[in-house]
C-alpha cells in the first residue's frame, strides 16, 4: 500500500508540475503540435518517473566508526515477540476498502468507455461509408455529429455536405483525421480509467481536446476567417455527444476557438516557453528519478582475506524429494539455496572469499559442512533457512540463532549476530534479540563464529 501511495503522490506532483508549467507558459500560445507534443509527453512522463531510480554514488573519504548494541541471548522468545493487533475475519480492513473503492469507480470508467466504443463500432458496422480518400464518411443520425472517430466521419444528415459551410466542417474533420487525434484521446481516457483520482489528467485532457479543435481550425479556416467559422456556428445543431473518444465540432470553447483563429502567431513570443518546456521536463525528472548514496571508503582495510561460508539449508535428497519447510509448490530447500548463490554473485570485495557449502540441489551431510568449513578456514559461518507460515502473516522477518552451549566461539558469535541484525534491520524487519538453539549441529560443533 505504501509504495502505491508513493507512486501516486509523485505521479500527482509531477503531473501538477507538468500541468502548471503549460499554463503559464504554453496554454495560450498558437504553436498547437508543439502544445499536443507537450500535454502527451506530460502524461507519459508523469507516468513512469515515479517509477525509475538511479544512483549517484558520492564517494568519501571519512571513516565513521559507530558503536553497536550488544543483542540478548533468550531461549524463550515468546515474551518478547511484538504485540501486533490482528483484525477478526470477516472485517474488511481500511486499505481492502479502499482500493475496493478504487476499483470500483475504475471499472465504471472502463465500462463507460467501452460501452462508448461499442456504439461507435455498431454504428460503424451498421452504416454505410462513403470513401474519401482516407476518410470514410458516413451519414448518420448519430447526436452530436458532425464529428470524428479514427478514419471515420459521422456527417449530419441536416447539413448540406455541398454547402460552403458543410466543406469547411468536413475539411475541419478531416484534420482529426489525418492528424489522428482519436488516438490521443484514447490515450488519455484508457489513463483515467486507472489513475482517475488525478485531478491534472482530466485538465490535460481537456486542453488536449482543445489543442486538436484549434489545430483542425488553424488547417481548415483561412486565416482570420471569422465570417465562416460564424457560418459554421449559425447554420449547425449543437446537440450534446455522449462519446468519450470522438471530436465533435459543437461541444468545445467557442470563445477560445475564436481567440485561436484571431490570434497573431509570432515565433518570438512562443519560442522561450517552448523552448523552457525542455529544462522543466528535465528537472522534474531528475528530481524525482536521482537519488544519491554516499559511499565510505573504509579506513580500516582487511589485513588478511576473509572466507565466510554460506550454508543452504537442507537440499534434495536421494529418492528426490525434499525435507524443508514446504508450501504448496514452492520449497526452503530450494529458495535458500538460489539466496546462498545469489549473495556469493553480489560479493565484489577481492579481500572477501565466499565458500558455498552446498553446490548443487542436492543434500548435504551436517558433518560434512562443518568439515568443509574447518578444511578451507572460514571465518564466519551463516546458515540460511526458511520457515513456512500463512496463519500469521505479521509474524514475517528475519530471526538470527546462535548456538545455546557456551561453544568456544560464543562471544564471537554473538557479536556477529548483533551486527547483521543491525543490517538486517535496515530492510528487513528483523527480531532484536538473538534466539539461542542446542542440538543444531551447524552451531555446536563449528569451529568459527
Amino acid at each position: 500500500m505504501n509504495g502505491y501511495s508513493n507512486y501516486l503522490i509523485q505521479l500527482l506532483i509531477c503531473s501538477g508540475i507538468f500541468y502548471l508549467y503549460y499554463i503559464l507558459a504554453l496554454r495560450n500560445q498558437c504553436y498547437h503540435l508543439w502544445n499536443r507534443f507537450y500535454l502527451l509527453s506530460a502524461v507519459v512522463v508523469s507516468l513512469f518517473t515515479p517509477l525509475l531510480s538511479f544512483s549517484l554514488f558520492h564517494f568519501s573519504d571519512e571513516t565513521k566508526t559507530s558503536s553497536f548494541q550488544l543483542l540478548q541471548v533468550v531461549q524463550n522468545a515468546h515474551e518478547y515477540m511484538d504485540e501486533v493487533p490482528f483484525l477478526h475475519r470477516g472485517h474488511a480492513s481500511g486499505t481492502s476498502l479502499y482500493f475496493l473503492f478504487y476499483f470500483i469507480i475504475s471499472s465504471i470508467l472502463f465500462f463507460r468507455l467501452l460501452i462508448s466504443l461499442a456504439r461507435l463500432f455498431i454504428n460503424i458496422k451498421k452504416s454505410q461509408a462513403q470513401q474519401m480518400g482516407k476518410a470514410r464518411l458516413i451519414q448518420s443520425k448519430v447526436s452530436g455529429s458532425p464529428f470524428s472517430f479514427f478514419q471515420y466521419i459521422f456527417w449530419n444528415e441536416q447539413l448540406d455536405l455541398h454547402s460552403g459551410t458543410g466543406r469547411q466542417i468536413l475539411n475541419h474533420e478531416l484534420v482529426h483525421v489525418r492528424e489522428k487525434h482519436t488516438i490521443d484521446n484514447l490515450f488519455i481516457q484508457c489513463v483515467l480509467v486507472v489513475f482517475w483520482m488525478n485531478p491534472f489528467f482530466w485538465f490535460i485532457g481537456k486542453e488536449l481536446k482543445l489543442v486538436h479543435e484549434f489545430r483542425a481550425d488553424e488547417r481548415s479556416l483561412a486565416p482570420h476567417d471569422l465570417s465562416a467559422f460564424a457560418s459554421m456556428i449559425i447554420q449547425s445543431t449543437s446537440a450534446v455527444n455522449s462519446y468519450q473518444v470522438v471530436h465533435h465540432f459543437f461541444q468545445t470553447s467557442l470563445k477560445r476557438r475564436i481567440n485561436m483563429i484571431t490570434k497573431h502567431k509570432s515565433s518570438r513570443l512562443g519560442f522561450p516557453g517552448r523552448l523552457l518546456a525542455w529544462p522543466v521536463f528535465a528537472l522534474t525528472f531528475l528530481a524525482f528519478t536521482l537519488k544519491t548514496k554516499e559511499v565510505i571508503k573504509s579506513g580500516i582495510p582487511f589485513e588478511k582475506n576473509i572466507t565466510v561460508a554460506i550454508d543452504a539449508g537442507h537440499g534434495k535428497m536421494e529418492n528426490g524429494s525434499f525435507n524443508g519447510a514446504r508450501q504448496g509448490n514452492e520449497v526452503e530447500d530450494e529458495i535458500v539455496f538460489a539466496i546462498a548463490k545469489k549473495v556469493e554473485s553480489l560479493n565484489e570485495d577481492s579481500k572477501i572469499k565466499i565458500l558455498l557449502t552446498r553446490t548443487t540441489p542436492s543434500i548435504m551431510e551436517l558433518n560434512q559442512r562443518i568439515e568443509m568449513a574447518r578444511v578451507n578456514h572460514a571465518d564466519l559461518f551463516i546458515s540460511i533457512h526458511i520457515n513456512a507460515n500463512l496463519e500469521h502473516a505479521d509474524s514475517s522477518g528475519m530471526e538470527i540463532y546462535v548456538s545455546g552451549k557456551g561453544t568456544a566461539y560464543q562471544k564471537e558469535s554473538e557479536v556477529f549476530g548483533s551486527l547483521l541484525q543491525r543490517e538486517l534491520n535496515t530492510l528487513y524487519t528483523t527480531k532484536p534479540f538473538l534466539k539461542s538453539s542446542s542440538g543444531v549441529m551447524v552451531l555446536d560443533k563449528n569451529t568459527c563464529p
